[in-house]
């Protein structure tokens, strides 16, 4: 019985104020929560393979030998640029294919792939791999050029014709890629051999320039740069978009913490002025509860109620706009 009344003077003093206090409550933990889903989410992709490129005058097999064996690098390939006039669909563009490696296509996992798959290392025939931007440019004008009706289009099946130098060879769209994201630039891929072969039959110099680098996580990069610099080669990110999404992600994160901050200093200063100014409903039934537990206990005990019940109904709160995302963006 006599808990019930600490409960019943305990609500009746905070409940002009409980709203105010609990709103901050609910921001605080919010704010919290979805800086803290931002940072782990960044932090995961950070763990995941990175890539960077390195350019020279000049990069061989021997280049990437030595760099495969810096630690942190898993992975490395030469890139050969082959310019050419691609016709396909009875459309014609001017395209830059790249040279490397099957497994640098993907990044090792065949999600990706909208048709078909990759190729393979050693080939006779050029086989292509394009992503969706670099097909858009050959979808007819009165069809429409979204990634619904790129998709919707068999493109392994279209016959293709490369124009490289004053040579005309015939190739094959193997596979395609989805787009990262719609502002993705056109990509068309081959294996470094059927590079080299495209830029013999057309007469053009074979020397390759850039080395793409794929290292263990977006961590190990500075470490892997630094021996790279030692070496004579000046490194630099791939993937930009990703370099600076991760930017953006930081400036939300520390925006949300502050705003974390910010309303639980809001919401301790209301509770530390409610307890300053505690007055009583009850005064009788407050003083009989005084000789039971004594002023300081009693005192004690309320204001944990007090706290503790308006934590419980913020957090709850929290959780629900959390859950559902009401409030992110």
């Amino acid at each position: 019985m006599k808990k019930k009344q600490i409960y019943k003077i305990a609500w009746k003093g905070i409940s002009f104020f409980a709203f105010p206090a609990g709103v901050f409550w609910v921001l605080a933990v919010f704010f919290g929560v979805i800086a803290w889903k931002n940072g782990a989410g960044m932090c995961e992709e950070k763990q995941e393979p990175f890539q960077i490129q390195v350019t020279s005058e000049n990069v061989d097999t021997d280049d990437i030998g030595r760099i495969e064996e810096i630690g942190q690098v898993l992975s490395a390939t030469l890139v050969y640029e082959v310019p050419c006039t691609m016709q396909m669909r009875g459309g014609s563009a001017e395209v830059m294919l790249q040279g490397i490696d099957r497994t640098f296509v993907y990044g090792g996992t065949a999600q990706s792939f909208l048709q078909g798959t990759v190729y393979e290392d050693e080939t006779g025939m050029p086989y292509i791999v394009a992503n969706e931007s670099a097909l858009k440019q050959f979808v007819r004008n009165e069809e429409d050029d979204s990634a619904e009706a790129v998709a919707e289009i068999d493109w392994t099946r279209e016959p293709v014709t490369l124009m490289v130098g004053e040579k005309k060879l015939v190739a094959k769209l193997c596979g395609v890629l989805a787009n990262g994201d719609e502002s993705e630039e056109p990509k068309l891929f081959i294996s470094r051999s059927s590079a080299r072969s495209l830029l013999a039959q057309g007469n053009l110099t074979n020397s390759c320039t850039t080395a793409w680098i794929r290292i263990k996580n977006a961590g190990a990069q500075e470490a892997v740069e630094t021996r790279l610099l030692s070496y004579g080669y000046q490194a630099e990110n791939i993937d930009e978009e990703k370099v600076r999404a991760w930017e953006l992600t930081r400036s939300k994160i520390t925006g949300e913490i502050i705003a974390a901050v910010i309303s639980l200093l809001a919401f301790l200063c209301m509770i530390y002025d409610r307890m300053k100014r505690d007055q009583l409903v009850n005064q009788t039934l407050y003083r009989e509860l005084q000789e039971l537990y004594g002023t300081k206990d009693i005192r004690r005990r309320l204001n944990a109620y007090r706290v503790v019940g308006i934590c419980a109904v913020g957090a709850l709160l929290a959780w629900v706009f959390t859950s559902f995302s009401i409030l992110q963006v």
